[in-house]
């Protein structure tokens, strides 16, 4: 099986994307790619058309069965391909869109997911909420980024402490500190070629859009000032990933002196990070946070977990795989009414969940505690969270999943070569009988010689994927 893959964004463009509608499935298509190449070669296009279907025809040429993930919402998803292609994509709300707007077919979702027979996402939820609108047994499969393997390697369990100590980690970027609000806020947006950032205590962190109202930033920030106004010891360093420092630093550090005063440490950090930065931001981490309307999955959440960081965050959406309250300290939250995402005419079709911002402050203080007075508990939660992210989200895990979805697309692959050699040797059908009838042939001979030929090239009704 040959996999062709695709995502808007490339690893050229991915830094000047950060913050952009749906930049996140370029990291998830990266994470996928390890575990496709353990069952086949891997080919990553920069376009469509017409890249996917002349790979497609190389590969049937050569005698090998060929599949397009794109991974890409439905909505954008190309759909008249000769190749099988199967959209890899996200969710996070209670029912996927189900009927169209703005005169474009393809904002049904319901309608679109029919086109392909198969789809892959990566919660429980969403499959529910597929089914939901397209049926119960539509066949949808959620492999979550299979990261956990990647992200295993920065626990610091060898530590003695699960207090950070003093720790300084550098990169690339632009950053604000609350203990030094005033001389940041001058200098905000202006380029500085490395940033030195020490970290000690108790430190939590967030990575996320601050233009993505989904995330809910500002609960974060605001019940951690709260909980902590007292405490010095407690960091809350907020990863921005969106490639405009102007905009992060108006939109979050703009929040800032409403908050005050208070005693604990507030950090922002605009940027892209590399690898090792990212590594060393995980290693600084007591607990990651997350106060979001609703997850797809939620990869930042699924690395800092993996590699042994619990949770502060809620169990809904995407989360209720792998968050609860062995491995993390829940969040409650409720059903909000709310409109799609992407629908301009913000008519309410399904449900988000509200955050409970009584339960957040509680939970910050509860991990505070347990961080500073009880480290084997915290040594439990975090090896647990280890432990059940490998459950969810390792390379066997998704490579498992992935094998029950190749044996489907080995059954798409035949019916998509019966549709095209149905479109190549019809008309040559047709022409076989209009020569026969023009040759003034007998019935009889005509019907025989007709039937020959079908068997020849064995022409046959294709029943449609969805049916099959």
């Amino acid at each position: 099986m040959i996999f062709i893959v695709y995502a808007e964004s490339s690893r050229g463009s991915i830094a000047s994307s950060l913050g952009l509608t749906d930049y996140s499935y370029f990291f998830v298509m990266q994470q996928f790619k390890p575990m496709l190449e353990r069952i086949g070669p891997v080919l990553l296009v920069d376009k469509v058309h017409p890249e996917v279907d002349s790979i497609y025809r190389w590969a049937s040429r050569m005698g090998e069965s060929c599949v397009f993930l794109s991974f890409t919402p439905p909505h954008k998803t190309v759909n008249n391909l000769l190749c099988p292609t199967i959209p890899v994509f996200a969710w996070e709300y209670s029912t996927i869109p189900n009927e169209m707007w703005g005169g474009d077919e393809k904002n049904n979702w319901a309608a679109e997911l029919l086109k392909y027979g198969i789809s892959i996402t990566h919660s429980e939820h969403t499959c529910r909420a597929v089914r939901s609108a397209v049926g119960g047994d539509y066949p949808i499969k959620s492999i979550p980024a299979p990261l956990w393997d990647e992200f295993r390697q920065y626990s610091n369990k060898e530590s003695s402490s699960f207090l950070i100590q003093p720790l300084t980690i550098t990169f690339d970027g632009w950053m604000v500190d609350s203990a030094n609000l005033e001389e940041d806020m001058r200098g905000a947006g202006q380029p500085k070629s490395i940033n030195s950032l020490s970290l000690s205590g108790v430190v939590y962190t967030s990575v996320f859009n601050p233009n993505d109202a989904r995330k809910n930033w500002q609960d974060l920030l605001d019940a951690f000032c709260w909980a902590h106004r007292g405490e010095s010891g407690a960091t809350l360093v907020l990863k921005l990933t969106h490639a405009d420092p102007d905009f992060c630093f108006r939109e979050v550090a703009g929040e800032l002196p409403k908050l005050m005063p208070f005693a604990c440490r507030v950090v922002l950090i605009q940027g892209y990070l590399s690898d090792s930065d990212y590594a060393g931001l995980i290693s600084a981490t007591t607990y990651v946070v997350n106060s979001a309307y609703g997850e797809g999955q939620c990869l930042p959440l699924m690395e800092f977990m993996s590699a042994g960081k619990p949770a502060v965050a809620p169990d809904h959406s995407g989360m209720e795989d792998y968050i609860n309250h062995e491995n993390s300290f829940v969040i409650k939250s409720s059903n909000e009414w709310i409109h799609w995402p992407h629908d301009p005419r913000l008519l309410l079709r399904a449900f988000r969940r509200r955050i409970d911002w009584e339960s957040l402050v509680a939970s910050y203080h509860a991990s505070y505690i347990e961080a500073v007075t009880d480290s084997k508990a915290y040594a439990r939660r975090s090896e647990k969270a280890t432990e059940d992210l490998r459950s969810h989200c390792s390379l066997r895990v998704a490579e498992a999943q992935m094998r029950i979805v190749v044996a489907d697309c080995e059954r798409i692959n035949a019916h998509a070569y019966s549709r095209v050699r149905q479109r190549l040797l019809k008309p040559l059908y047709s022409m076989c009988w209009q020569l026969v009838s023009a040759l003034g042939l007998r019935r009889k001979v005509s019907v025989s010689l007709l039937l020959a030929f079908k068997a020849l090239f064995k022409i046959r009704g294709h029943n449609s994927i969805q049916k099959s």
